[in-house]
């Protein structure tokens, strides 16, 4: 992604993929109401508590790879040094300054925690597509020996079934597995079943 330099972040975390996105799950969770506070801070000028909270930014966006959001942060830590125990004693233009830099900052902030959370909401629905594909694997496993016997009992699998494959792209292949299961042709109910077995597992070796 544009705001990140995932490779160079990952360089420093050893190649730890893991360890990365619960940096970006930290990242997000202790900055996304980030730009509000900041610029409280700024209007307040709680110029100490400032350069606390961007010191901090700064080291964060280093973790996740987030460069350019690093280096402003620098530049405005740098600035604040200054002014962190003196805020009476500042002046409208070096005030204008600070709240350029300010800008720099809360800008790509914005911008970086709505790429984040994008990412995050997508990476939840594939962990989610992942675990339902595993779940419907066991459960047409567990009916294929049912209907080859044709044994009725295959009929209590079926509402937990269609309850699994409710709303993706899956469901009218399974309501179809149904509807021949209801009809007692269990001869199809297992062909079905195989060719969705077989796609499902060619699924998995591809990703």
């Amino acid at each position: 992604m544009s705001s990140l330099s995932t490779d160079e972040a990952l360089t420093r975390l050893k190649g730890q993929h893991k360890l990365y996105i619960q940096l970006i799950e930290s990242f997000l969770k202790d900055n996304s109401k980030l730009e509000n506070v900041l610029n409280d801070l700024f209007n307040q000028k709680k110029f100490e508590t400032l350069f606390i909270k961007v010191h901090s930014l700064k080291s964060n966006a280093i973790y996740i790879g987030a460069i350019d959001l690093y280096e402003q942060s620098a530049i405005l830590e740098k600035e604040l040094e200054q002014f962190k125990n003196k805020a009476d004693d500042i002046n409208e233009e070096e005030l204008a300054l600070l709240k350029s830099l300010l800008n720099n900052i809360t800008d790509p902030l914005k911008s970086l925690i709505t790429e984040l959370s994008e990412i995050m909401f997508n990476k939840v629905q594939t962990d989610e597509t992942i675990q339902m594909t595993a779940k419907l694997k066991d459960s047409l496993n567990n009916i294929m020996p049912l209907l080859k016997s044709s044994d009725f009992s295959v009929e209590q699998y079926m509402p937990a079934l269609m309850t699994l494959v409710k709303s993706t792209p899956l469901e009218i292949k399974v309501q179809q597995l149904v509807e021949w299961v209801d009809e007692v042709e269990f001869e199809k109910a297992s062909a079905l079943t195989e060719q969705l077995l077989n796609n499902l597992s060619r699924h998995d070796r591809d990703s």
